[in-house]
């Protein structure tokens, strides 16, 4: 598939320059252990890009290395030696012969298994699944089959689901959340333990070990305490989401060098309360590419559309996306203007009471002006095509303090973004002009704020003013410069 690039792509070609750290080409392990969430994925290859771009050696750890090789193969990028792509599940090796590792097992195989059982059912509930798209079903027959057997079975599959998750809360089998039978979060030492075997099988040992995202990892300072015993080489990594309560408990171990935020306004803060570490901000860069011609997903889109004014959701589908208001909205507008789509995963697990009323509401009844995927796309570029066959951006997110790509997408695809009035996106949208901000919990408002951005859209200038602002130039001096300075601070590494 031949790749455009927007505006974001303008500077993807940074002058290599050779970096020296102790008169060596610096080598740097990048970790990425959560893989299937299009962000995280899409920021994995773009950090290693640059890093290699700017002359770096690059050990690459990750549970997705097919999906890495396949994503930096589309973006161009010729394979030399200076990129290892290492094998994460030879690192790894779970201990399944015990009771708790049989128990965990089969909690994941399950949750796996019915994850895709839902995406599935989905898509034939609400007439959004395609044969050729999402699950290679060339069959007319079989197709229209599944088509008059997959929605009722699923209805009732979800209704036992439902129950049986009520049940459990009920009868407590679980605690007060069935989705927490097990400590929430990774376990710090798992991570330790992984570039510890990545190491010694390693080609080389790193300067510097950048872990992509702290979020994952427990926080209490117990979890954090036997860390120190085991790494015995510097590293950082990104924070999406920090506390302002008390400092994660990754700050007390004495290999930690740095730490990026995504938000400027927490800098300060954080360097006060911890000035041995590095802190930097880090802008919120996306991967924007997009294919030369319109993916046949988006081409099916555009046909149900029909001349209708396309609003998209898209991302994985929790808490924060809000699906009452989102819902609530849908039902507000009217369908021979409007049309809805809805693009990512949905964790249930991770919807309110009121979210799940309205989607299986949606579900069991999804009106003609509706169009839903339940999974997530593998091709970062298919759902930017998707993005830019919008009309407008819908980012109305719940209690959502942080910042998202979604603005990037919109500014540099050129889209109008609706959002929060409250917290960090709501900010940007208007101080940069880029869409508008209205109150999250009010769907009435929301619905005039998708009117007034359709009366008056956003002047071009404020797409490119954004976007000078958040440019991937910035972003490489700012990668580089990070790792060099906490890869040369003086460490207890071996002590």
């Amino acid at each position: 598939m031949t790749l455009r690039s927007h505006s974001l792509e303008r500077s993807s070609q940074p002058a290599i320059v050779q970096t020296e750290i102790e008169g060596v080409v610096p080598c740097v392990l990048v970790y990425s252990a959560s893989s299937g969430h299009g962000h995280l994925d899409s920021w994995n290859t773009m950090f290693i890009k640059i890093l290699l771009s700017k002359g770096f050696t690059v050990l690459a750890l990750t549970p997705e290395g097919q999906g890495l090789q396949s994503r930096l193969t589309r973006q161009g990028y010729e394979f030399s030696e200076s990129l290892q792509i290492l094998d994460y599940f030879a690192t790894s090796k779970p201990n399944f012969l015990t009771l708790e590792g049989l128990r965990y097992g089969a909690i994941s195989i399950l949750r796996h298994l019915w994850h895709r059982w839902s995406a599935f059912g989905v898509s034939y509930c609400s007439n959004s699944a395609s044969n050729e798209i999402l699950y290679g079903m060339r069959g007319y027959w079989r197709n229209q089959l599944f088509r008059v057997l997959v929605p009722p079975v699923y209805r009732v599959t979800y209704l036992f689901y439902a129950g049986s998750r009520r049940l459990m809360m009920n009868l407590q089998v679980f605690g007060s959340n069935p989705d927490q039978e097990l400590p929430t979060g990774n376990d710090p030492i798992d991570f330790a333990k992984h570039v510890n075997r990545a190491i010694k099988s390693g080609p080389q040992r790193p300067n510097f070990v950048l872990n992509m995202y702290l979020d994952a990892y427990r926080t209490t300072s117990a979890s954090w305490s036997g860390f120190d015993r085991i790494s015995k080489w510097p590293w950082g990594g990104i924070c999406f989401a920090p506390r302002l309560d008390s400092l994660e408990g990754y700050h007390s171990t004495s290999t930690l060098k740095g730490i990026f935020l995504l938000d400027r306004s927490l800098l300060n803060y954080y360097r006060q309360r911890n000035p041995k570490i590095t802190f930097e901000y880090l802008p919120d860069i996306t991967y924007s590419t997009v294919p030369d011609y319109p993916s046949p997903l988006v081409k099916k889109i555009k046909k149900r559309a029909a001349g209708r004014i396309i609003v998209v959701l898209g991302g994985a589908i929790g808490r924060q996306k809000n699906l009452a208001s989102w819902f609530n909205v849908i039902e507000l507008a009217d369908p021979i203007r409007w049309y809805f789509v809805q693009v990512g995963e949905i964790y249930e697990e991770a919807l309110t009471v009121e979210d799940k009323i309205a989607l299986n509401r949606k579900l069991l009844n999804p009106p003609e002006n509706f169009f839903i995927i339940n999974g997530f796309i593998n091709e970062e570029e298919i759902f930017n095509d998707i993005i830019r066959a919008s009309d407008i951006i819908y980012a109305v997110y719940r209690d959502f303090t942080l910042s998202s790509n979604m603005l990037s997408k919109a500014a540099c695809l050129k889209k109008p973004i609706l959002v929060s009035e409250n917290y960090l996106m709501g900010e940007r949208v208007n101080h940069y002009g880029i869409g508008r901000a209205v109150d999250e919990r009010d769907a009435h408002k929301i619905y005039q704020g998708l009117l007034m951005i359709w009366q008056s859209p956003p002047a071009v200038g404020s797409f490119e003013r954004y976007n000078r602002d958040f440019d991937l130039q910035d972003l490489s001096v700012i990668l580089t410069d990070f790792i060099e300075r906490c890869a040369a601070t003086p460490s207890d590494c071996h002590k």
